[in-house]
């Protein structure tokens, strides 16, 4: 009887799971100088406290406990966070994980402390977003967060899905969609951003709401034209040789990517000529290793080039 209350003891603790390994949050791409704080770090009100001592992040680590995240002047971050939910950090950003479980490596909040980061989801996207005067759960989509703690301005521009924003705790907030972005600019008092404390301590920042702002076609385009070159660079130079984990075939992918495919194109062409008649479809892989959920894109949504693309899918 004792033997089998400590081995139910033992199988319930931590340490039972010490052998399965945990794959979130994971690094996927590491540009420039990008770096984990490992000092030991005090959050008072959302702000650093900390010393300098920092780690070089590599491509395939995982991150564990919680992680204060640092890029450089030409630093890029690519975090998987959920098989379906990424986090981009830009250049001269820092980010806050506070508490990553233990038990499957899951993210509840994203503190954007300074900088700029992307943020997809494609579902699980329970978790937080925030700022010092800012905080949402996004949906469903792809989002631009950006912060200037000296101004203090935070910005969310929506380049799929749509969300609610606002500054934090604000009564006045606007809708944005796919296309659109707004700011929130706070109010400095003593150097830090001003908020109106209310019954039970709830904060409420100060400052003004924007208003509903298209982002500009060139933007769009030359953020598109970006992620085209992306999946091409994620592209391998050669697909005879298959790897286990890619079950879809022509193209070959793994499970849960997604291939974007040029039809309907003249065999000569160099692009995707929609403008002739082409058509860019992009489809997921599914888990019977079939190319499945096909959907034809708009000549403003089109990722195709000649050739078929592989990638992280961005929905």
């Amino acid at each position: 009887m004792k033997l089998f209350v400590v081995l139910a003891f033992i199988l319930s603790g931590p340490w039972a799971f010490s052998k399965s390994k945990i794959r979130y949050p994971r690094v996927q791409e590491v540009k420039g100088s990008v770096f984990q704080v490992e000092s030991q770090i005090e959050i008072k009100a959302k702000s650093p406290q900390y010393s300098e001592k920092q780690k070089a992040l590599k491509v395939g680590q995982s991150l564990k406990d919680k992680a204060w995240l640092r890029t450089g002047e030409k630093g890029e971050l690519r975090l998987a966070l959920h098989e379906k939910a990424t986090l981009l950090l830009e250049p001269n950003t820092e980010v806050n994980l506070p508490a990553i479980t233990w038990e499957d490596g899951g993210v509840q909040e994203v503190i954007l402390i300074k900088g700029k980061i992307r943020y997809l989801c494609q579902s699980h996207c329970e978790r937080k977003i925030s700022a010092q005067i800012y905080e949402s759960v996004l949906p469903v989509g792809d989002y631009i967060l950006s912060y200037d703690p000296k101004i203090p301005q935070v910005e969310l521009s929506v380049f799929s899905g749509e969300t609610a924003f606002r500054g934090l705790e604000n009564e006045a907030s606007v809708v944005l969609k796919m296309g659109e972005r707004a700011s929130f600019q706070g109010v400095l008092e003593n150097g830090e951003p001003g908020f109106d404390v209310l019954l039970k301590g709830r904060k409420v920042a100060k400052g003004k709401l924007s208003e509903v702002q298209k982002i500009p076609e060139a933007e769009m385009k030359s953020f598109q034209k970006k992620e085209e070159a992306k999946l091409k660079a994620l592209q391998k130079p050669s697909e005879k040789k298959k790897l286990s984990s890619q079950i879809c075939a022509k193209p070959l992918g793994e499970l849960n990517q997604c291939a974007w495919v040029c039809e309907k194109n003249s065999k000569s062409a160099k692009s995707c000529q929609t403008d002739k008649g082409a058509v860019c479809v992009r489809m997921r892989c599914n888990a019977n290793g079939e190319w499945a959920d096909r959907m034809e894109l708009s000549s403003s949504q089109s990722r195709c080039s000649a050739k078929a693309l592989v990638g992280m899918c961005d929905y």
